[in-house]
């Protein structure tokens, strides 16, 4: 087993990248069904914290089965830094970090991380690069506090810098099923999310 930390931004306004091709409601929807589905996926590894200011987020990460924390600051960073702290302080020796918006994410491809972490011989951390090889789309820590979050963009090469700097072992893993859902070019590359992001939003606005 294996604990992780989502952290996520309230779902108004969420998305913005995107919109040329959606309305404010479908980035709402979409970003909604996003940390419900991440939760779900994660939750077969083992307990899903996620860290939110927003309220609404953290009931629907409730439902989906994960533990909430309010978010005690302002930026990314520290959402995923003060969850990191949960999970040190209940004991884990492990943790994951995963943004909510990896909409081809699978179990199958957390444990493919996992294993990749066992064959480069359990490094302090695995980094995890978005599929334009600029941000980064999970971080594998042992302990969870062994490297300081910095996410944003250039996060990959930030992370991978600062952990060879720390005289860290740093490995990187590589695979399709952590691309996030961050421009029109990946909405196009969702189809399977088109009619339930739709469906939601004439349901709420029904």
């Amino acid at each position: 087993m294996i604990a992780t930390v989502v952290p996520v931004k309230p779902a108004v306004g969420a998305k913005g990248r995107l919109a040329p091709v959606l309305t404010d409601a479908e980035r709402t929807a979409l970003a909604r069904r996003l940390l419900a589905r991440t939760v779900t996926v994660a939750d077969g590894l083992g307990p899903v914290v996620v860290v939110s200011r927003s309220k609404r987020m953290r009931a629907l990460a409730r439902r989906a089965g994960a533990t909430t924390l309010v978010e005690d600051g302002e930026d990314l960073d520290t959402a995923v830094a003060q969850g990191l702290a949960r999970l040190a302080a209940d004991g884990w020796d492990r943790a994951l970090v995963l943004p909510a918006d990896l909409p081809h994410l699978r179990l199958v491809d957390l444990h493919g991380l996992l294993a990749a972490a066992r064959g480069a011989g359990d490094p302090d951390a695995v980094v995890v690069p978005c599929q334009r090889e600029e941000g980064t789309n999970a971080l594998l820590l042992r302990p969870p506090g062994v490297l300081a979050p910095a996410f944003g963009p250039g996060s990959f090469a930030r992370h991978v810098d600062r952990a060879r700097a720390a005289g860290l072992q740093v490995a990187v893993h590589r695979s399709p099923g952590f691309g996030d859902l961050d421009v029109p070019e990946d909405w196009a590359d969702a189809p399977e999310l088109h009619g339930p992001v739709r469906r939601a939003v004439r349901t709420a606005t029904g």
